[in-house]
């Protein structure tokens, strides 16, 4: 099991109400079960691998969007991220490749709405497992993507989660 129990601590903290919880059931270093309960907004999100994911128990789904310049990608810069001069360049390059950008403050939450459809994409470096396993799991369930680069605990990972029409795999965003 892996629980985060204030993903968003900043906004938390701050009383930014865009924070939540997240539990995920790992095997074999994938995500079969996740749960992101927004206690802000009374929602949480359900998911079991192979068995679909849900909003308050209505079934959701990843967005449709084809092109990324109809779309919007979410994305944040995790405190232990090391953002050189040539890593902000690549990050504006892809961000102009987005109709929108979203830094929400919460990486569980961003994968939750790109489960429910409301946001396309997520795409963070640096970020720990404990962040996204949840929203992993969700995404997945919905009828989306994800790429991770490294699946440790302890060590920061990469990670891109889409539709499938908006994949692409992680090292493309490096």
């Amino acid at each position: 099991w892996i629980i985060d129990p204030i993903d968003g601590t900043v906004n938390y903290l701050r009383n930014i109400p865009i924070c939540c919880i997240s539990i995920a059931l790992m095997h074999k270093n994938r995500p079969l079960i996740g749960i992101v309960h927004d206690f802000n907004n009374k929602e949480t999100f359900t998911a079991i691998k192979n068995n679909g994911a849900y909003l308050n128990g209505e079934s959701i789904h990843v967005s449709k969007n084809l092109k990324p310049q109809d779309a919007i990608l979410a994305t944040g810069f995790p405190a232990q991220a090391h953002n050189s001069i040539d890593t902000i360049n690549k990050t504006i390059n892809t961000f102009s490749q987005w109709k929108k950008i979203r830094m929400l403050g919460s990486a569980a939450l961003s994968l939750a709405y790109v489960a429910s459809g409301r946001i396309d994409a997520y795409h963070e470096n640096s970020i720990m497992l404990w962040d996204i396993a949840a929203g992993w799991a969700l995404v997945e369930a919905a009828g989306g993507v994800v790429s991770v680069s490294e699946r440790s605990l302890n060590s920061p990972i990469n990670i891109f989660a889409s539709n499938k029409n908006l994949s692409v795999t992680t090292e493309q965003l490096l």
